[in-house]
């Protein structure tokens, strides 16, 4: 009777049985082995989502870590640009510069 059951009918039949029909002893290995088989399908499928969620974590923290590394080296970047820009904003141009349409950058500094 049991053995006749499709998988549906037999996860149905465990969830809301309560085992009092009066059930043959191969009948409960039966049912016994197919709980065994749905516990592990079930509890690889969670390890399984465990597992990626885990990984997506990991993830996660490292482009954190990449994020804020290159937010700091682009204001660094930022920085250096704005203190090139401010002192070519003020300087005097010698006539060389003005004659040749280029700014040449004092070597020294």
């Amino acid at each position: 009777m049991i053995n006749e059951l499709s998988e549906n009918e037999i996860l149905d039949y465990l969830m809301t049985s309560d085992f009092d029909e009066g059930l043959t002893p191969e009948e409960f290995k039966f049912l016994l082995k197919k709980f065994r088989n749905f516990y592990k399908l079930v509890n690889s499928r969670f390890t399984t989502q465990k597992d990626m969620i885990d990984k997506l974590g990991v993830d996660i923290e490292c482009l954190k870590k990449q994020f804020e590394t290159d937010t700091n080296q682009l204001t660094s970047e930022r920085d250096i640009v704005e203190t090139k820009y401010k002192k070519l904003v003020n300087k005097k141009l010698t006539w060389k510069e003005r004659y040749k349409g280029i700014i040449i950058e004092n070597e020294n500094k």
